[in-house]
């Protein structure tokens, strides 16, 4: 009995002090409520501002009409100078892009086959080379033995 009563004071006690922590979803919805409040507000003020420049239009017919021809000369002069090169007027020009194309793409494809051909000469002079150095090293080596025998019978005698 004494144990439940301790248990239970202990319980009463801890309970008590205990601090009320908010809950994760509570949290997440308000800070969702806020982004949506901050993205209303900005559109709110966009729509305002796009009501004003339209009212502006409405009371200046000539500002608009100006607009309007600037715009149309805008359009016009970017397609001239962006589309245009490629509109298939100049099947010439097509034809020697593609010639020098081919003329490229066979002088890098010479330049292969030379390279590998190269390479080839490169090691074979290697291994010539290395046969060379190797039979050179023998030689010292077989050089240098008969002098350091000849060093150790002359010394022992």
């Amino acid at each position: 009995m004494k144990a439940v009563a301790l248990i239970l004071a202990l319980a009463v006690i801890t309970g008590s002090s205990a601090r009320a922590v908010p809950q994760a979803e509570d949290t997440a919805h308000e800070v969702w409520m806020a982004i949506m409040d901050q993205a209303h507000g900005y559109f709110s003020k966009l729509d305002q501002k796009a009501d004003g420049l339209v009212q502006k239009l409405n009371v200046c017919p000539q500002c608009a009409s100006q607009i309007s021809r600037e715009l149309d000369a805008l359009i016009s002069d970017t397609i001239q100078t962006k589309l245009m090169p490629y509109d298939g007027n100049s099947p010439g020009d097509f034809t020697q892009d593609l010639e020098l194309v081919i003329k490229k793409y066979m002088q890098g494809h010479q330049l292969d086959t030379q390279a590998k051909e190269i390479r080839t000469q490169l090691e074979a002079t290697n291994q010539e080379l290395f046969e060379l150095l190797s039979s050179l090293a023998t030689k010292i080596r077989e050089k240098i033995k008969s002098i350091v025998d000849e060093v150790e019978e002359s010394s022992t005698a």
